[in-house]
């Protein structure tokens, strides 16, 4: 009935004893015990030290099983990419009566690299061509952006 003499282990078990001082309220304070035994903290010892933690951070390498899942990931990805040709200001009227075959002066030459947006963001300079009979682009450079994340 006292959990003063609860026993959980035996006497001569080797155990990690944890003391805390503990205040509640401002008036009342007393000690905190908590006691595991070694049996509980075996599996887990190795990975308590630092020297575990800095050494595994370290030199973990991918076992292949793991690379070609996230490969096979990579490669269901997809992403929202478009290509800005160029751009121009016409008139509300001017749009209106548009027909086929109408041409609309852009603000870049034929010879001007691309913008390869990847969501909304410039990623590449690009130059337009075709493929096997499909339109396509060639990637010629990468923008280099000013202080984002993924370009460290």
């Amino acid at each position: 009935m006292n959990p003063q003499f609860l026993q959980l282990v035996s006497p001569n078990e080797t155990v990690v004893v944890v003391s805390l001082d503990t205040t509640i309220g401002g008036d009342s304070s007393g000690m905190i015990n908590i006691c595991i035994p070694h049996v509980v903290l075996e599996p887990i010892i190795p990975k308590l030290s630092v020297h575990y933690w800095m050494q595994n951070e370290n030199t973990k390498e991918r076992k292949p099983e793991e690379y070609q899942s996230l490969a096979r990931n990579i490669k269901q990805t997809s992403i929202d990419l478009s290509v800005i040709l160029g751009e121009t200001s016409i008139t509300l009227e001017e749009f209106l009566f548009l027909g086929r075959g109408d041409t609309i002066m852009l603000n870049k030459g034929i010879d001007m690299p691309l913008s390869l947006m990847v969501d909304q963001e410039p990623k590449f300079y690009v130059q337009a061509g075709k493929q096997k009979q499909k339109l396509a682009v060639q990637v010629i450079e990468e923008i280099k952006g000013g202080g984002d994340e993924d370009d460290e």
